[in-house]
This record gives C-alpha cells, sequence and structure tokens, in this order.
C-alpha cells in the first residue's frame, strides 16, 4: 500500500531553514537594510514596519531580527520587489476592456476603481489582481 505523508518537511525543519536564511539576512545587514521598504504593506490591516513592531513587542525579538524575519517573510517589504512590481503595474492598460456586465462595458481602469472603492482594496494590490487577466496588460 501506498502511504501518502502529509508534510514530508516537518515543521522544525522549516523553522530551521527560515532562520538560517534570517540569519544571512542579518550577516548583511548593512546591505539590506537599505533594501527594506517601511511604508509597504504587510497585509491590509498593517505595514511592514508595524509587523516588526508587533513581532518585537509580542515575542521580545529583537528589531534587527524581527525585521529580517519580516523580508523573508514577505518579499514585498523589500524596496527590490516592489521595484520589479512597479515595472509590472506600468503595464497596466486602463482603456482595455476587463468585461461587460450586460450591454455595459468595463475597462480595466473603472475595475480597479471599482474594487478600491466597493471594498477599500489598496490601489497597488487591485491593480495587480485586474492584471491578472491577459487583457488589462501589454
Amino acid at each position: 500500500a501506498c502511504k501518502i505523508i502529509e508534510d514530508s518537511f516537518p515543521r522544525n525543519e522549516q523553522q530551521k531553514a527560515q532562520e538560517s536564511i534570517e540569519d544571512e539576512v542579518l550577516r548583511n545587514w548593512d546591505q539590506n537594510k537599505k533594501d527594506f521598504c517601511i511604508d509597504c504593506e504587510w497585509d491590509e490591516s498593517m505595514t511592514c514596519l508595524q509587523r516588526i513592531n508587533h513581532i518585537h513587542y509580542k515575542y521580545g525579538t529583537s528589531l534587527k531580527r524581527a525585521a529580517a524575519m519580516v523580508m523573508v517573510e514577505k518579499p514585498m517589504c523589500r524596496i527590490s520587489f516592489l521595484a520589479e512590481e512597479t515595472k509590472r503595474l506600468e503595464k497596466l492598460c486602463e482603456e482595455c476592456v476587463w468585461g461587460w456586465e450586460g450591454q455595459k462595458m468595463t475597462t480595466c481602469g473603472q475595475q480597479v476603481e471599482y474594487l478600491k472603492k466597493t471594498y477599500g482594496y489598496p490601489e497597488r494590490a487591485v491593480k495587480l489582481s485586474v492584471m491578472e487577466r491577459p487583457a488589462c496588460s501589454f
């Protein structure tokens, strides 16, 4: 009989691997700290800097280690990642047709505005989401 192993990479091994990457970030901290984006969104409720402070105060982790943890866990907290994402966002075609609702055409730009106003999502995230539809990027 074939046995399926649910998690072939045990949790403690995953944690060790992540800590190893964090250690590498810390060894090169002088360079990596320049790549940290404090104002970038960790998620809808906090920035990357707020996440560092949360980890620091909740778990007693040093601020530098907390920053390394954040950079490893969320690449979007890196300016270099943000630069690549910005290049992608430049390819948004706001006038292109996103879709049709009945007989009314919706452009990609209109869909971005609709999602921002209706759900309060951040503009950057909404644009990237809308761009998943091939018609909205060139």
